[in-house]
């Protein structure tokens, strides 16, 4: 198990690290936990790693890491899990109305439906 490229396997962009969403040391744990698992489903860990950060993230989040964080979904490598993670963002309090135009214009009928939402309520 020691030097096993957890990266490369969970398929974790250098982003995650960069954005402080994945430390190293978590990024271990869930090679360990994927080794051990039967569940080798990628993209579970890394929606894991995002729900975490989100839980452990200063409020309110600022408006670049916010962009950062919906662009980390918009990259991911599995579609629905990456539309999951722009879900998140386009929800918070602090998106912002870049990040709102982005979602209204990617194709996802229920980010659309979310941004709608929210400018209605306005």
């Amino acid at each position: 198990m020691l030097n096993k490229d957890y990266k490369t396997l969970l398929h974790f962009s250098e982003d995650w690290f960069s954005l402080g969403v994945l430390t190293e040391a978590e990024l271990t744990q869930y090679g360990m936990q994927y080794e051990a698992s039967i569940d080798k489903n990628t993209e579970h860990y890394r929606y894991c790693a995002f729900r975490q950060f989100l839980k452990r993230a200063p409020r309110p989040m600022d408006a670049a890491l916010v962009t950062a964080l919906y662009e980390l979904g918009v990259a991911d490598s599995d579609r629905a899990m990456g539309a999951s993670i722009m879900t998140h963002i386009v929800e918070m309090p602090e998106c912002t109305n870049e990040v709102m135009e982005k979602a209204l214009h990617s194709g996802w009928t229920h980010l659309a439906k979310i941004v709608e939402r929210k400018r209605s309520m306005t």
